[in-house]
């Protein structure tokens, strides 16, 4: 399910060819998402933005990662098997991806 949402994120931020500006503006709202607990919405954003380059996504979701057990507190992240989880929270073929 994860791997589909991301999909069409991926797709529908690079049609709409979002400006920074833009880009900006969901980046806010994902992580406002994420301090409200608010999983679910927050992270399939932010891991859209990170593989499209956005680089305040990508150290967000590193932070988000290195501080927090995988699923601790988490219903959305602790619903993800290990695949899912990596390819929301790293960057596609990094270390993690191969192995």
């Amino acid at each position: 399910m994860c791997a589909h949402i991301r999909i069409v994120l991926i797709g529908l931020i690079g049609v709409l060819g979002l400006s920074a500006p833009a880009s900006a503006q969901i980046l806010n709202q994902a992580v406002e998402a994420w301090l409200a607990d608010d999983d679910e919405t927050a992270l399939p954003f932010l891991g859209a933005l990170a593989n499209l380059g956005d680089a305040e996504a990508q150290l967000f979701l590193g932070q988000i990662e290195r501080v927090t057990p995988p699923g601790a507190d988490s219903p959305f992240v602790c619903s993800l098997n290990r695949r899912e989880r990596i390819s929301l929270l790293r960057a596609p073929k990094g270390l993690s991806g191969t192995s």
